[in-house]
């Protein structure tokens, strides 16, 4: 929760931010639609609602808040054009002239609204130790007086009544600076798509694998498979697995078989009755899943927590099964190669054994399946078309992350949070942070498609499930750069996974509510 005597600050920005944003917003301004999204600001989840706290850049340890990424704050990236967009006029008119000056205002309120936020960061007071007594004791003295005046202020801000405030205010501040960063972009209305729900009732969706022959498995948090068939979803899941569903246990994570056409493989990972991360395999045939089927594949030695499970099961090229593990609430464990938590595993799918080309195979004591660590709770992975692996990997005070997976990596949580210039560790390609609120990195999807035009091939969809929005990031063919950003949808709602399509289109799957939808070029 923020500190109770930042509120009236950051209220102080948010309404300045307010006031700039309605005078863009009043009728007979027109918006610009060549200038971009600058992406820098957002968060990972679930989050706590704990403020972060301001960085040390001289510690080895530091993290770094990007005020930006790969681009300051005043500067622009040109937009990717959407599908279908509206043409712009190439002969100077009244319109264009406005449209320049509302870029120019645009740009304008972005940095202020960026450098406001890092201001209210700044607020954040840093963790420094009290100083020693002396022998008078003056600062044990002034040390009790600080300590009933905190102790005062914790209590204040322990009221209901004041946590409200406190979160509208923190809700307020974080629609206003995303509404501000899409000033200038194109609307939800232009960008010509259209979302069309073909799933609906689903209890708390946390996966979905589109199969070879149409069919569509969804899973939902308390364990059930379901599927999609036909133009319906079926009343009755194909499975029901016995599993926990505290905080982020549950059923959470679905891949098929790359030969599925053949076996009718599909493997799930979950959290047994017992508390424990389970791997399976099933096999699926057109009369459904028979639970005879299963195959245990891998089995967690420690107890899972409550929170930071990641779950996320894909392909590689290679034919391997990767899997994305949380830190399981304890950072130290993604430095820890004895256990599986903070680690993307490599694992062979036929028996869960580690390929002998795993990197820490032949390292004492490490768990062999681990191909990367590092990470805080890798949420969703994708690979691009030429075999390089992406990891959403959720924050915790400081930024959310997009990583670009290597064999071996590691990531740097718990000592390094975004970018960190001092740390050894691996940075990542692409940050937003916490700025002004709560944020999760929910979805990545390397998009590979033509149906909303060839600017949208190869580029990254993620989506924020707090947020909830979708952006687009374009990178150069190594992922090393950052080329721009744009906003694909600021009223996205709580996604959880993106997939795209046989036929170019998207598939979004939203917790609250529980859908299933396609997203698809209007008309």
């Amino acid at each position: 929760m923020v500190h109770a005597k930042y509120v009236v600050r950051v209220g102080i920005i948010a309404a300045a931010l307010i006031f700039g944003w309605a005078l863009l917003s009043s009728p007979g301004v027109a918006i610009a639609d060549t200038t971009s999204d600058s992406g820098s600001t957002a968060t990972h989840a679930p989050r706590t609602g704990r403020a972060a706290p301001r960085p040390r850049p001289q510690s080895a340890t530091a993290r770094k808040i990007p005020a930006a990424s790969a681009q300051t704050a005043a500067s622009t990236i040109p937009r990717i054009q959407l599908a279908n967009a509206r043409p712009v006029a190439t002969a100077r008119s009244a319109n264009s002239i406005v449209s320049d000056v509302t870029a120019c205002a645009c740009n304008l309120l972005k940095t202020v609204a960026t450098y406001g936020a890092l201001f209210v960061s700044d607020l954040r007071p840093p963790n420094i130790p009290p100083p020693p007594p002396d022998p008078f004791g003056a600062w044990a003295v002034l040390g009790w007086v600080r300590k009933q005046a905190e102790d005062a202020v914790e209590q204040i801000a322990a009221q209901p009544v004041v946590k409200q405030v406190v979160r509208a205010v923190e809700r307020l501040a974080e629609r206003t600076y995303d509404a501000i960063m899409a000033c200038g972009t194109t609307p939800n209305g232009a960008t010509v798509f259209e979302r069309t729900p073909i799933a609906s009732g689903l209890s708390s969706p946390t996966d979905f694998v589109v199969l070879p022959d149409g069919r569509i498995l969804i899973t939902e948090k308390a364990g059930a498979i379901r599927v999609y068939q036909n133009g319906a979803l079926s009343p009755d899941p194909l499975l029901v697995l016995p599993t926990r569903t505290e905080g982020e246990r549950g059923l959470l994570g679905i891949a098929a078989d790359p030969h599925f056409a053949d076996n009718g493989y599909v493997y799930v990972a979950y959290t047994t009755t017992d508390a424990h991360y389970q791997l399976s395999r099933y096999t699926v045939t057109a009369e459904g899943i028979n639970p005879n089927s299963v195959l245990p594949l891998f089995r967690s030695v420690d107890e899972e927590a409550n929170n930071h499970q990641g779950g996320e099961l894909t392909f590689g090229p290679d034919g391997k099964l990767y899997w994305g593990i949380g830190d399981n609430t304890v950072g130290a464990n993604a430095q820890d190669l004895s256990n599986i938590h903070g680690k993307i595993l490599r694992l062979n799918p036929t028996d869960g054994s580690a390929p002998q080309d795993n990197p820490f195979v032949n390292t004492a004591g490490a768990v062999p399946q681990i191909w990367a660590y590092g990470l805080r709770n890798p949420f969703r992975i994708a690979f691009t078309p030429d075999g390089r692996l992406l990891a959403g990997d959720v924050g915790n005070n400081a930024v959310e992350e997009l990583d670009l997976i290597t064999k071996g990596g590691n990531y740097g949580w718990p000592n390094a949070e975004g970018t960190c210039a001092s740390c050894t560790s691996i940075n990542p390609i692409y940050t937003y942070d916490h700025s002004t609120g709560n944020a999760a990195i929910t979805s990545v999807l390397l998009y590979t498609g033509d149906a909303f035009g060839p600017s949208f091939q190869n580029t990254v969809f993620i989506a924020d499930y707090i947020r909830g929005w979708i952006k687009v990031l374009s990178f150069n063919s190594t992922y090393s750069t950052l080329l721009g950003v744009t906003s694909f949808d600021n009223t996205a709602g709580s996604t959880v996974k993106l997939a795209q399509g046989i036929d170019g289109t998207i598939y979004q799957l939203t917790i609250f509510p529980g859908e299933l939808s396609i997203l698809s070029p209007a008309g």
